[in-house]
């Protein structure tokens, strides 16, 4: 078996191709005219089985206004629970995605850009081929 497929990569794959071309690890130093953008980062999770990751992954969303904020928060929230579970990349699944924290608004000291941050929990099988 080879490594496990990371959550950042998976995810930036999914949220490319759904149209989200911004996404980056940490927020880029031009953050004011760079937005909107997403910020993805696994934060926890584990292996539940040698063929089993359940990463736990939080989706920040960085806009110039509150209101564009709060909607890509909840576009994004809907694509990870309706598109992502079945999703292949890279030799493994999706098989459940689970919301542990809705977006919300959160304050943030850049003027001008507003901050929307989600957690889920995501369930990954590696394929490991037909024996």
């Amino acid at each position: 078996m080879g490594n496990f497929v990371t959550a950042y990569a998976l995810l930036t794959d999914f949220l490319k191709f759904h149209g989200h071309e911004r996404v980056f690890r940490e927020p880029p130093p031009n953050l004011l005219h760079a937005v909107p953008l997403l910020v993805v980062a696994r934060f926890g999770g584990v292996d539940t089985a040698v063929t089993i990751d359940r990463p736990r992954v939080q989706v920040d969303v960085y806009a110039s206004t509150e209101d564009t904020a709060e909607q890509l928060g909840g576009t994004i929230r809907t694509l990870m629970r309706t598109r992502l579970p079945g999703r292949m990349f890279g030799g493994a699944v999706v098989g459940q995605v689970g919301t542990m924290m809705a977006p919300q608004l959160l304050p943030y000291a850049a003027s001008g850009v507003f901050k929307v941050s989600a957690r889920y929990e995501l369930a990954v099988h590696q394929y490991t081929g037909i024996s």
